[in-house]
């Protein structure tokens, strides 16, 4: 009874779902792949496996032009990523390591490609995420 009552009482926009697009299990399996444990590990001790590792997006994936973009992604675990997203100390330590982890251009050009209007496009996403995943094939096959 409570706790539907405080569904009721949540504003709207927080009971929207934001839907995953092929291009997104995509983006998924390539930072899974390319990072192969927890980044973050401010929360854990980086023994995840790679099956448990979701796809944290330092600028949100409602911004078009960074939501494929592997300098925007890293492969986290539930319980750090749970502590970037929902606690403003974790929002904080997120963007000093994006900006150690990344460099200052680096840092800047993902900050300026989430704040440019990008129209969705599904199909040259896929291509994006398919060409990463070959050339990740690629660097193992050499190794």
């Amino acid at each position: 009874m409570v706790y539907q009552l405080f569904e009721e009482m949540q504003p709207f926009y927080y009971k929207i779902k934001m839907k995953r697009r092929v291009s997104d299990s995509l983006m998924t399996e390539f930072v899974r792949r390319r990072d192969k444990r927890c980044v973050y590990r401010v929360r854990c001790s980086g023994l995840a496996s790679p099956e448990e590792l979701d796809c944290s997006h330092w600028q949100k994936r409602r911004h078009e032009g960074t939501r494929h973009e592997p300098d925007n992604c890293d492969a986290v675990c539930r319980l750090c990523h749970s502590y970037v997203e929902s606690d403003p100390e974790g929002a904080k330590w997120l963007d000093g390591f994006k900006l150690r982890q990344l460099g200052k251009m680096r840092h800047d050009m993902v900050l300026l490609t989430a704040n440019n209007v990008q129209k969705k496009d599904e199909f040259m996403a896929r291509l994006k995420m398919r060409e990463l995943l070959k050339t990740l094939d690629v660097e193992r096959d050499t190794n």
